[in-house]
């Protein structure tokens, strides 16, 4: 009984798991120089986006030429404790109407 109470809960765990908003994984791609990050695009959802201080263990100090172009966002922040050391004057155009 209790073997089979312990597999439904690892079931229900994985299944919420799996369940989990894609927001929580944001899609950034990016150049590595000298162990550090540029930004150079990003695919995931629109809307509210935080940068990261650091993805796959090297810090993110850039962001390229239109890095977030046309990508649906609403909001850009870049965490306090980051360490941007350019930031491209096109890197947070976006491609919608003017009133």
């Amino acid at each position: 009984m209790k073997a089979k109470r312990n597999l439904i809960q690892i079931f229900l765990l994985v299944a919420l798991l799996l369940a989990l908003p894609a927001v929580a994984q944001a899609q950034f791609t990016f150049t590595t120089n000298d162990n550090a990050l540029t930004i150079t695009g990003y695919t995931g959802a629109g809307g509210a986006l935080i940068i990261p201080s650091s993805t796959n263990g090297y810090p993110v100090i850039s962001m390229g030429e239109d890095a977030f172009y046309n990508a649906g966002l609403t909001s850009l922040t870049i965490p306090s404790g980051g360490i941007i050391r350019s930031f491209s004057t096109g890197s947070a155009q976006c491609n919608c109407p003017c009133p």
